[in-house]
């Protein structure tokens, strides 16, 4: 298969900024607002994962509609997001985004 590089830079600069905007909300928010927003968001991705048992095993390749681009890259600076606010899970998470497409 071959690496759409275009997509990959893309993809890279949205994590990134994704990552310095959550990284600059964790530094500015309290600590015990940051340990609820934790358990929050965990609790939420776990409820999401356990309830779709084929999330993440069964490849269901997406076309490549401007829609759907358009709410991988929305999603993929989500996940730069978590990435700066957390770090844990970032890898995990992209993977969801980026095995389809």
């Amino acid at each position: 298969k071959k690496i759409d590089y275009r997509l990959a830079i893309r993809l890279a600069l949205l994590a990134a900024l994704g990552s310095l905007v959550g990284a600059n909300i964790l530094v500015q928010l309290p600590g015990e607002q940051v340990e609820t927003l934790v358990g929050v968001l965990v609790l939420i991705i776990g409820i999401a994962i356990g309830s779709n048992k084929s999330i993440g095993v069964e490849q269901k390749p997406l076309p490549r509609l401007p829609h759907v681009l358009a709410l991988a890259y929305a999603t993929y600076l989500l996940v730069g997001l978590w990435g700066g606010l957390f770090g844990a899970g970032f890898g995990l998470l992209s993977r969801y985004i980026l095995i389809p497409l």
